[in-house]
């Protein structure tokens, strides 16, 4: 669902969105004495049933970052995402805790962030020129804050190298609290 929309300028096709992050990452677990993916997704699945959050329920983009668990999350330093996804034709809820298309990913987050605090931060699309959300869409938002946010990303193996999206420009505003992330993305097709 479009909520709001952009005077379209450019190329037909080409693509202006805005991304709500909310007030920002939430503390998810320690990531401590989980050593197998499926502990992981299994703690992600507990902890997210936990979360009251409505934007939950909703297709959309997460970003998983970790943290010292001695550093408070308003610090936002040394904040590192190690992963961008996304959720279409499913609820966030649904696909973060979900193994299928996250073993590797969710692997190197145990390796990379064992003994830290796992945060997460969603986001949904508040406004875009276009008039459907599609899955190509969702596909080419991802791939633009992977590839415009690479240098921390650590377990993304997509869209790292360059952007691959569907050959639409591609512009985004992160509003709300998207920290690490940049405030502003845009990639060319």
């Amino acid at each position: 669902m479009v909520i709001g929309s952009f005077k379209t300028e450019g190329k037909r096709g080409d693509a202006i969105v805005e991304l709500n992050w909310g007030k920002g990452p939430k503390p998810l677990f320690k990531v401590e004495g989980i050593r197998t993916v499926q502990q992981f997704c299994a703690h992600l699945a507990y902890m997210l049933r936990a979360m009251e959050d409505s934007r939950l329920e909703e297709s959309g983009f997460y970003c998983l970052a970790c943290i010292e668990p001695s550093i408070p999350v308003a610090a936002h330093l040394p904040l590192m995402a190690y992963y961008i996804g996304k959720a279409y034709g499913q609820t966030l809820r649904d696909r973060i805790s979900q193994k299928s298309g996250h073993e590797v990913a969710y692997q190197c987050i145990i390796d990379n962030c064992y003994g830290k605090q796992l945060l997460l931060n969603i986001a949904n699309i508040s406004r875009t020129n276009l008039e459907k959300e599609t899955e190509e869409l969702y596909n080419d938002i991802e791939c633009c804050l992977i590839y415009e946010n690479r240098t921390q990303p650590l377990c993304n193996r997509n869209c790292v190298q360059s952007y691959s999206g569907s050959g639409r420009k591609i512009n985004i505003t992160n509003s709300g609290v998207c920290y690490p992330l940049k405030k502003e993305c845009a990639c060319k097709g």
